[in-house]
């Protein structure tokens, strides 16, 4: 359905980049850190999302991908 859920478990505070594949069929992502709404996220050109933060164990992330069909003419 699109919905990924990530629990971040690092066993002390660390400042690392996770990065997540913006898959080419979805056209809109909905991306929050701890429940905070990331507005506008873009991926880099390699359709990758880079959240580069001081990652506390417990913290979550959550991604809706608008995963519906569409239609595509060639």
């Amino acid at each position: 359905n699109g919905h990924i859920k990530l629990t971040i478990e690092p066993t002390t505070s660390s400042n690392f980049r996770l990065c997540l594949r913006h898959p080419n069929g979805s056209s809109q992502v909905d991306l929050l850190v701890n429940g905070d709404r990331l507005h506008d996220p873009s991926a880099n050109k390699n359709g990758y999302f880079e959240l580069t933060i001081i990652w506390q164990p417990g913290d979550t992330v959550d991604v809706n991908f608008n995963m519906s069909v569409q239609r595509i003419v060639t």
